[in-house]
Parts: C-alpha cells; structure tokens; sequence
C-alpha cells in the first residue's frame, strides 16, 4: 500500500501559510495610505493634509502670508507662495515620514507624519 505524498493535513497547513502571507502583503502595502502632511504655523498645527494619488491643492492662509500645496502621487509640494525668496517653492516633493519643507518667512513648516518603508540610517 502506497502512501500519498501529500497527507490532508499538510494541504490544509500551506494553503494557511499562503493566506496568512498574502493577508501580511496587503496590510504591508497599505502604509503609504496612512501618510500624512502636518502644516505647522510658529510651531502650532493648522491642517493635516492626506496625501492621495489623485491630484488636489491645498491653500493654508496665515497672517504671514499665502502658501498653496500640490499634492499628488502620494507626494506634496509647495506649488505658490506670496513670499520674496520662494525657497519654499524650490523645494523637491517629500513623501517619507521625517521630511520636511519650510517656508521661513510665512513661519510655516510641512512635515511627513507616518510609517516609514526605508531604512533609518545608510552607514557606508
């Protein structure tokens, strides 16, 4: 009498495994969902902006001046601001929790609040 290879219980157990490791890349692949932008005027918080995909602006008027947002792909930017330098404007698109633009002279500062996917430090 000839055993089969595979028993019931060991079908049972991988198909488990490959439920469980399919559940665990859908909830890794959702962190970026979760990713926030704070804007923050002389240190206090006026808005927290969701950063989708699909485009959309976002105007923060303050008593300094007027700062309007880009965001889309999951990134922000200074699109315009009523400042002299525009330093702010120049700025790349952040996306990853820890970064951040500042405008000095609106006293306004956006930073990435969320999980971050990438290492903390690179030693080289």
């Amino acid at each position: 009498m000839k055993l089969p290879f595979f028993k019931k219980a060991d079908i049972f157990l991988f198909a488990l495994i490959i439920v469980l490791g399919a559940g665990s890349l859908l909830l890794a692949g959702s962190g970026k969902q979760g990713t926030v932008a704070v804007v923050r005027v002389d240190g206090e918080e006026v808005s927290r902006i969701q950063l989708t995909e699909a485009y959309q602006e976002h105007v923060t008027e303050t008593a300094y001046g007027t700062n309007i947002f880009a965001i889309e792909g999951g990134t922000i930017r200074v699109k315009d601001a009523d400042c002299r330098g525009q330093d702010c404007v120049h700025f790349a698109p952040i996306n990853k929790a820890g970064q951040t633009i500042v405008c000095l002279p609106h006293h306004l500062s956006v930073t990435i609040e969320g999980s971050s996917d990438g290492p903390d430090v690179v030693v080289r």
